[in-house]
């Protein structure tokens, strides 16, 4: 028999955007992605590095491109504020929730939407790629 906690389904993941008083959930997300965080290195290369081997330390971290598809609806009001932050340039405080975990279930971050192209297959989901480009530091935490 598997042991239950080796591998979980995404099924219950959830993203969710502040309104100013509470997070709510966006309807009809899938596919939630964080990527993972990235740091940059500098270069402390100098004329008395030994050997003649670069040196490096490590610079400043990027938490990256945030990204889901929601299965798009014009009448969805979470859907509405995604484009309306777009056109306003607005920055969001952001929680996506992974129920399905006891601990360390709930990444905390601010970001901006920046993509939301729309497709339209003739023979699938009516769906919209969201992009979001974290800025600052994620919290992780317990529910």
């Amino acid at each position: 028999m598997s042991d239950p906690y080796v591998a979980m389904l995404g099924l219950e993941t959830e993203i969710r955007l502040f309104n100013g008083v509470t997070y709510d959930n966006i309807p009809y997300a899938k596919d939630i992605a964080l990527p993972g965080i990235t740091t940059d290195f500098v270069d402390a290369t100098t004329n008395s590095s030994p050997n003649g081997f670069k040196e490096t330390i490590p610079g400043l971290k990027d938490l990256g491109d945030i990204t889901f598809t929601i299965n798009w609806h014009d009448d969805e009001a979470t859907h509405q504020a995604l484009w309306d932050m777009q056109q306003a340039s607005e920055l969001g405080s952001w929680q996506i929730a992974f129920p399905q975990f006891a601990t360390n279930n709930l990444f905390e971050f601010d970001a901006y939407v920046s993509g939301l192209p729309l497709a339209t297959p003739i023979d699938n989901l009516v769906s919209q790629a969201v992009t979001l480009k974290g800025t600052g530091n994620i919290e992780k935490s317990t529910e």
